[in-house]
């Protein structure tokens, strides 16, 4: 969703290991690395597909790394 200030589905996306690409505005510009932020839907595109292609869980693990942060 573009410009969501603060939206718990990707916080919940997070702390679940997943893989969270998000609009590069609002809130989560704070909270997922830019590798994992989209300004155009080509952009969006180009990154979902590089996370599918990918044949090592290297994006998994990075992206996972953040998810302990919102754990209670």
């Amino acid at each position: 969703m573009e410009g969501e200030h603060f939206g718990i589905s990707p916080i919940e996306a997070l702390a679940s290991g997943c893989i969270t690409i998000v609009h590069n505005s609002g809130g989560m510009k704070e909270f997922i690395p830019e590798e994992f932020r989209w300004e155009k839907y080509e952009d969006l595109k180009e990154k979902i597909v590089k996370s599918m292609e990918s044949s090592t869980r290297t994006g998994t693990i990075h992206a996972s790394n953040y998810g302990p942060r919102f754990l209670v």
